[in-house]
């Protein structure tokens, strides 16, 4: 049973690391399973700094703090946009998060549009919004939130296709807000709090 002497735990662990490979230098291979140990054992103190944020954007433009806004023209029966989510903070994201509503320029939400969030594994051509890759679909919602699971290293955008299936008169406006949180942060990182 280890007992702590005012030693740190992480000196505890390397003491502990070295006099197993120690006493055991004849097994093969111990060497290196001993520095696994105390490499291990010191990235997992290891602290960082930084901040996690996200922004939206058009899919070229930078991203901007505040809402989002599509204005869907009425009388057509299906309008596509694409929507850059992009990573602002000094973290890679594992996650991210969309809230959306839609209504009309009076407040009224009554016959909001369904909007289908896609992405592409390829790139998205900005004039014909078609994808050089795989689209995947994300989800399909009339407002709400939308978790979106897909890492997006900090500094880069993770660009969707929004496309609203409504037909009917009147125009519609959606506003798109991004939420991050500090669990979208890659695993394996430690913030000082």
């Amino acid at each position: 049973m280890l007992r702590n002497t005012g030693l740190g735990t992480m000196r505890l662990l390397r003491i502990l690391a070295i006099a197993v490979s120690s006493s055991l230098i004849s097994v093969d291979g111990l060497q290196m399973a001993s520095a696994a140990i105390i490499a291990n054992s010191q990235s997992i103190t290891a602290k960082a700094t930084g901040n996690w944020r996200s922004l939206l954007a058009n899919a070229n433009g930078a991203g901007a703090s505040g809402s989002y806004k599509i204005i869907w023209t009425g009388g057509s029966n299906k309008q596509s946009e694409l929507l850059a989510i992009v990573n602002t903070g000094t973290f890679d994201l594992i996650a991210q998060h969309l809230t959306f509503s839609s209504a009309r320029n009076n407040g009224d939400t009554n016959g909001a549009p369904t909007l289908n969030f896609e992405s592409c594994s390829g790139n998205w051509d900005n004039v014909n919004l078609t994808c050089s890759g795989t689209i995947s679909s994300i989800a399909s919602a009339s407002s709400g939130q939308i978790n979106i699971n897909r890492y997006l290293i900090a500094g880069n955008r993770l660009i969707l296709r929004i496309t609203q299936t409504r037909s009917g008169t009147g125009n519609y406006i959606s506003t798109f807000n991004t939420l991050t949180f500090r669990s979208d942060i890659r695993s394996g990182i430690t913030v000082n709090s």
